[in-house]
């Protein structure tokens, strides 16, 4: 970190840039890991309370929407397609 301020103004932003995201994904790692429950916690009543607020949460809901499409396959049908007709010729 101390060298950060020695680099190009460019190379700086874009450093920067990549450790706030990596200090994002470890902060969202340790909010996931505070709020796992324990096998031996879940019962139908919390699993009904967070269900609930999960759903009535409209941000949240989005941010998981956000979180599955950011590892999504969405032309999966085209690749398949595509291998299927290398296997054929």
């Amino acid at each position: 970190m101390k060298k950060l301020g020695q680099l190009a103004a460019d190379d700086r932003k874009a450093l920067g840039q990549k450790i706030n995201k990596a200090k994002e994904q470890i902060q969202e790692l340790l909010d996931k890991k505070s709020k796992i429950l324990e096998e031996k916690e879940l019962n139908k009543d919390k699993l009904e309370k967070l269900i609930v607020s999960l759903i009535s949460d409209d941000s949240k809901l989005q941010k998981m929407s956000n979180n599955a499409k950011s590892f999504a396959q969405t032309n999966a049908a085209q690749i398949l397609a595509d291998k299927a007709i290398e296997l054929v010729k």
